[in-house]
């Protein structure tokens, strides 16, 4: 009996976790990144990323893999895993120096942008590699860009879009020596 007693009130516990952790990641989104944030998630419009993009006219586009997998907890559809890479791959003696992640839900289709900075103060950090960044959401529909920085550099700025999508899952890891 007491074990039915304590999944009856933990039941209602459990709905106001997932409520608060719902309200926070709805809550993710920066207009812009401060001085020791890597990571920034922002709905955008097509016009306002295409404006990112004109004003960044040398931004390079990352390659990408896309992979579709059944099922995820709350979207039984499926989804889409979208890998970005930089560079040729791990070299022989680098780390990983930088790692973020964000996790959004949206009620509605939602195109947005997610901005990831190394090193997340600013300045120089260590010579960058590789990186990589996997991205899941409701569709394969997205793209990534390195806006400044990159492979040979101390320092990297990359955005990733994402178009249409109920959810957006984004881990990112950059490497270097």
């Amino acid at each position: 009996m007491k074990y039915c007693r304590l999944a009856l009130i933990s039941l209602p516990l459990v709905a106001i976790w997932l409520c608060l952790l719902r309200i926070s990641t709805a809550e993710i989104r920066h207009e812009a990144l401060g001085d020791e944030e890597q990571l920034s998630v922002k709905v955008v419009t097509p016009k306002e990323m295409n404006e990112l993009l004109k004003a960044n006219p040398n931004a390079v586009e990352m390659n990408s893999t896309r992979t579709y997998i059944e099922g995820r907890s709350l979207h039984p559809r499926g989804r889409s895993m979208i890998t970005y890479t930089l560079g040729t791959g791990r070299q022989t003696g680098d780390d990983v120096v930088a790692t973020d992640s964000s996790t959004n839900d949206y009620d509605d289709l939602t195109t947005l942008k997610v901005t990831m900075r190394y090193p997340s103060g600013g300045g120089t950090g260590a010579t960058i590699t590789y990186v990589e960044i996997n991205v899941y959401q409701s569709n394969s529909n997205g793209k990534a860009y390195v806006t400044s920085g990159g492979i040979g550099q101390t320092s990297i700025v990359v955005v990733v879009e994402a178009y249409k999508t109920y959810y957006f899952d984004f881990y990112s890891w950059v490497y270097g020596k």
